[in-house]
Order: C-alpha cells, then structure tokens, then sequence
C-alpha cells in the first residue's frame, strides 16, 4: 500500500551514468510500483452501442424533446425579460419534464 513513499529512489542513482539512463531506471521503477498500487481494473458496459458507436437512448422520445425545446426557449426568454410569471413557468416546466424522464426510463427498465 505504501510502495511507493517507502522505495529508496536514491539507490537507482550512480555517480557514473548519465542522466538519460538514471531517469529511465528511477521512471521504470516508478511504472512497476505505480502499476502494483494501482491494478488496471476493467469494467464491462451494459450499453447497447449503435452504428457510431455511441450509446443508444431507447426511451428518449420525441415528446421528451419537445418538452426540452420548451424548457430552453421559455429559459431564454425568462433571462431576456425577467418576468416571474415566466420564472414559475420555467419550474412547472421543469418539474413536468424530470417527472416524465423519469417514467420513461422507469418503462424502458420494465
């Protein structure tokens, strides 16, 4: 756990060698403890990936998207005018849309 504050970094020095070589052998030492301490760890996706390789959102609709649209033009106009009827908008706006994401990634996992 702690290979690397207790390695003597000093023994890979020598008075004769050049400074390539004993930073090639103080950074090799450095890799293989580094690598002890922290194993690679791999980790599988459940994702389904389309054509371009990026994953697919199988239960994002078209009606989340309007909702979105809506969300971003009532956001811009809320900071072009400042109205607060237009503010509580915003949040109804909000609230219904984080609600239907929700539900559709709740039926998606049914």
């Amino acid at each position: 756990r702690k290979m690397l504050p207790n390695e003597d970094f000093m023994a890979t020095l020598q008075q004769n060698e050049s400074a390539c070589i004993c930073f090639e052998k103080f950074f090799n030492t450095f890799l293989v403890l580094f690598e002890k301490s922290f194993p690679k760890k791999v980790c599988k996706s459940n994702l389904e990936l389309n054509k371009k390789g990026k994953p697919t959102l199988n239960w994002y609709t078209p009606q989340l998207a309007i909702m979105k649209n809506n969300i971003l033009l009532c956001k811009d106009l809320c900071r072009k005018q400042g109205n607060d009827q237009l503010l509580t908008l915003l949040k109804n706006l909000r609230g219904h849309y984080r609600s239907a994401l929700k539900e559709a990634k709740r039926a998606k996992n049914d």
